[in-house]
């Protein structure tokens, strides 16, 4: 990465201003993404911030705001929509050393600037935006169901490419229901699968009842995503892409989740509390040493 950059602002030399937009959102989806595995967020409430954020700036440029703190104000507002609220402190702390790689102090002149903001920015959003979100996690597992229903390779890499196509525009222009066959196509293909109906060999657009033209338009779209950004690995489903890197955006195991490692903003924030607890205990013994002087004195 290039001195002075972070994962908010990637490189765009020598890019044209559409690409150079796409690149900005795609890093601030990433963002959103990495900080709800930070909070340990359901993969629908990470889905419904990048829906949130990719609605906003639909009709609204990216340079009249702050991306950060909208990513903030995203998280912290979908958090609320999908009934898993995180408080606004944790959100603030998270997103902050997810993008910039620095913890920030909640007593800090900054942190009450950044609080201010999001919520500022959660109010713009909900007098922007429709909070109304339908993703096609919802569609994609009877789609795999009916394609094979005991093939959960199938269902997970198929998860992989809805993770993935949260960072391209897709959710803006299609039906949820059309991304998920479009990701469950994404998936025959990376398999080789062969697909039958009633015994005999049949194209996936038979058995979901999809047209054709329209599962490849947005098959294409969400693979475009892989040519600027080779390293995504969902193409292999081997749970190393960008959809399956924690618990929180994997689909969810039958078995229970993974536990996540503690997030290195909450180590630094129980060592200072480790620290001031030293030093509450230090100064009470203190006191009560003074106080059983002055007692004896009278």
């Amino acid at each position: 990465m290039e001195p002075g950059r972070t994962p908010m602002s990637p490189s765009v030399h020598g890019k044209t201003e559409q690409q150079k937009r796409a690149l900005r959102v795609r890093a601030c989806i990433v963002t959103i993404q990495k900080a709800g595995q930070e909070l340990k967020l359901p993969q629908m409430v990470i889905a419904t911030a990048a829906t949130f954020f990719h609605r906003f700036f639909a009709c609204n440029p990216l340079h009249e705001h702050d991306r950060l703190v909208m990513v903030m104000a995203c998280l912290f507002l979908a958090s609320k929509v999908e009934e898993v609220p995180k408080k606004a402190r944790d959100v603030i702390l998270a997103t902050h050393y997810v993008a910039r790689k620095e913890v920030l102090h909640a007593d800090s002149a900054e942190f009450a600037r950044f609080r201010e903001d999001v919520i500022r920015h959660e109010r713009l959003l909900v007098t922007n935006i429709s909070l109304a979100v339908d993703h096609p996690y919802h569609y994609l597992v009877s789609l795999a169901k009916a394609v094979d229903p005991v093939n959960k390779d199938l269902i997970q890499i198929s998860w992989n490419f809805v993770n993935d196509s949260l960072r391209t525009e897709v959710c803006l222009n299609y039906d949820p229901r059309l991304i998920a066959g479009a990701a469950l196509y994404l998936s025959v293909k990376c398999l080789g699968f062969n697909i039958t109906r009633n015994g005999a060999p049949a194209t996936l657009f038979e058995v979901i009842n999809m047209p054709k033209a329209l599962i490849e338009e947005v098959s294409s779209q969400i693979l475009d995503l892989y040519e600027t950004a080779p390293s995504l690995a969902s193409m292999r489903g081997d749970g190393s892409g960008s959809g399956a890197s924690t618990g929180s955006t994997h689909m969810p195991a039958e078995d229970g989740e993974c536990k996540a490692p503690v997030p290195e903003y909450h180590k630094q924030n129980h060592r200072l509390w480790k620290r001031n607890v030293a030093q509450g205990d230090h100064y009470r013994y203190r006191r009560d040493e003074q106080q059983k002087k002055r007692k004896q004195r009278v």
